[in-house]
């Protein structure tokens, strides 16, 4: 049938196959995102295999010093939304408002926007906070001070409302 002969992959190196061809992708977690993105424009050869083996260990590289810029590696993803620059500029506050203006809009009850905008004023600390960076772990720790310590029937109020 075929002769293609099997190349033994490094971690995080795959091939897909379609119907035009075959495609080198490396997944790689980045800011708690696991990321699978191709490597156009690349033959599936041992030499092409090698490079993209490289290429991922820069980018682990990078990730790991904290100077990875995903928009460098991938310019046309479509997870640039989540970690490009546009979405790195925008902050908690602002997703914040957007999501009062939606609830404005839908004609919720105003107890229920009231109890919105309660959550908002609660997480004033976070508002410069731009929302890519926003982890579980960065709320645990927001939470743990004692000037931002809620009551246990707050937390479920205002955490939902942060990750939507």
């Amino acid at each position: 049938m075929g002769q293609t002969k099997l190349l033994k992959l490094p971690r995080g190196v795959t091939i897909r196959k379609h119907h035009q061809g075959e495609t080198i992708n490396i997944t790689f977690t980045y800011k708690g995102v696991r990321c699978r993105e191709p490597l156009s424009n690349l033959e599936v050869t041992p030499k092409n295999i090698k490079y993209a083996e490289r290429t991922l260990g820069e980018i682990h590289n990078k990730i790991e010093r904290g100077t990875f810029i995903y928009a460098e590696y991938f310019p046309r993803s479509a997870r640039l939304k989540i970690f490009g620059n546009a979405a790195a500029s925008k902050t908690v506050k602002m997703y914040l408002d957007e999501y009062l203006e939606i609830c404005e809009t839908r004609k919720l009850s105003p107890s229920t926007i009231g109890g919105y905008k309660k959550c908002r004023s609660a997480l004033a600390s976070l508002h410069i906070c731009p929302a890519s960076e926003l982890t579980p772990a960065t709320l645990k720790a927001w939470d743990s001070k004692p000037e931002n310590n809620l009551k246990n029937h707050s937390q479920p109020v205002i955490f939902p409302t942060v990750s939507t």
